[in-house]
């Protein structure tokens, strides 16, 4: 494998990545911040929105599906500097929405 000067490994025998850290837990593991300039896909995980990926599906009822809506936090942000070079975003341009850990 490949030895980064900081310690951690980039990849070892087996194929696997690892940035930012010693551990092989998957097939690419990053530890840290990580931006991506471009699509990610993937069929699992945190990516597992999509109706096309989900089964025994039920509807909520209204009166339900109303309390978890009023339990959602909304937020004022803007975007880290990284990003907003990234993306071309006008520096500290003010949105709102919600994150995603917090859904």
């Amino acid at each position: 494998g490949v030895l980064l000067p900081n310690g951690t490994f980039l990849y070892d025998d087996s194929g696997e990545v690892a940035i930012g850290s010693p551990d092989f837990i998957t097939d690419l593991y990053v530890t840290g911040d990580m931006l991506v300039d471009g699509n990610v896909n993937c069929a699992g995980g945190s990516c597992a929105s999509d109706m096309r990926v989900k089964r025994d599906v039920e509807h909520i009822l209204p009166e339900h599906g109303l309390a978890r809506l009023l339990n959602l936090e909304p937020i004022s942000y803007r975007f880290k500097g990284y990003f907003e070079k990234a993306k071309g975003i006008v520096k500290d341009t003010i949105y709102h929405g919600f994150a995603a850990q917090r859904l």
